[in-house]
């Protein structure tokens, strides 16, 4: 009987240590993992609304270019939207992809299971999910302390607070330097893209920041019967368009030699190509004369999923210069294609959200291979 009543105390005291240990873990990954979302705020005086319909109203062609843009679609974004759901819900996806309070449905306040990534907490009495629907909403880069903050001279007149100023840079690192998860076996940050461009502007000294990029000028009035005047467009063009990767990398020469075509490419971007999430690739394809792939080499950051470590990374650093070999068999007619590959890790996750497989790649350069006399 004795020996009965020590077993059930051992077993106890293992059990509460499982216990204490879970919970420990569960605190660790939470903390590591925080929303990190903005916080509750009150709507800019004269607008009485955090959402971008209250915005439209005014500024009209922008409210246009925001809605078509990733960051107004970063909630509702079929492959995003297929990942989240997929996933559970993770909460802590929401940080960049609908960062404001009151976009969150519950106020979490630990973590509920590590897989999946679901948080515990109160139902969140402001919740709007048509505001969480709109994702990086307008007041989510502007409204800072009660004032709608921009990158214009004299923001005067206007039916709220409202001030000039520039933030680019800090303003884009919150979502676009994200450190590496807690448990996992990455050898640096999930996305470094920040970093990227701090690091290319000290070894270039060159001082354009993320709006120089992918916010470009426009002229046009920035609210209905405003003047006409230089603006930054709010499409905010990334990876996913084509007209901007045509500039994210220049072909400096090629070459055929026996057995290869070489090719010299130059990162014409402020950070690594390609950035961001470890899914995508920049590939070289040798085509044949009837469209055939020849030979095909991809330059990524190699991190399967769900392991989380990193298996080697060659993608072209900010500035670099690389010649590259494609395997050659000597065929006249033979064209040279660099594509940017989306979701090159993520195909079968692009396919079950139903994204369109012309979609998947960005076409940078093409051109015909040298031909060997």
């Amino acid at each position: 009987m004795a020996r009965s009543r020590q077993l059930i105390v051992v077993l106890a005291v293992v059990l509460l240590g499982i216990g204490a240990s879970c919970s420990a873990v569960k605190r660790f990954v939470y903390v590591t993992l925080e929303p990190d979302k903005l916080e509750a705020r009150a709507p800019v005086a004269g607008v009485g609304s955090h959402s971008a319909q209250a915005c439209g109203a005014c500024h009209t062609e922008i409210a246009a270019e925001w809605a078509s843009s990733r960051m107004g679609q970063a909630f509702t974004e079929p492959l995003f939207a297929h990942d989240y759901a997929e996933e559970g819900e993770p909460y802590w996806c929401l940080r960049c992809h609908a960062p404001l309070e009151e976009q969150q449905p519950i106020l979490d306040e630990g973590l509920r299971t590590i897989r999946p990534l679901s948080a515990k907490g109160e139902p969140n009495p402001h919740f709007d999910a048509e505001l969480q629907a709109e994702g990086v909403t307008c007041v989510v880069c502007h409204l800072h302390d009660g004032v709608m903050v921009a990158g214009i001279d004299d923001p005067q007149g206007a039916p709220h607070p409202a001030a000039s100023g520039d933030e680019a840079g800090e303003a884009c690192e919150r979502c676009h330097q994200l450190a590496k998860p807690p448990l996992s076996n990455l050898d640096g940050p999930l996305i470094d893209t920040y970093n990227q461009w701090r690091a290319w502007q000290e070894a270039t000294g060159r001082d354009e920041d993320c709006v120089s990029c992918h916010m470009p000028t426009v002229e046009r009035a920035v609210a209905l019967g405003g003047p006409t005047r230089m603006g930054f467009s709010h499409t905010v063009p990334g990876a996913w368009d084509d007209a901007l990767l045509a500039d994210a990398l220049r072909v400096q020469g090629m070459s055929r030699t026996d057995g290869a075509v070489i090719v010299e490419v130059e990162n014409r971007t402020g950070h690594n190509l390609p950035t961001a999430e470890p899914a995508r690739a920049l590939v070289l394809r040798l085509l044949d004369a009837d469209g055939g792939v020849v030979d095909e080499v991809a330059l990524l950051r190699r991190v399967p999923l769900p392991k989380l470590i990193d298996e080697g990374d060659d993608r072209l650093r900010p500035a670099e210069v690389r010649a590259i070999a494609l395997a050659d068999p000597g065929e006249m007619g033979a064209q040279v294609r660099i594509v940017l590959d989306r979701v090159y890790a993520h195909r079968e996750l692009a396919q079950a959200a139903g994204v369109p497989q012309e979609a998947w790649e960005g076409l940078i350069w093409e051109g015909a291979a040298p031909v060997v006399d």
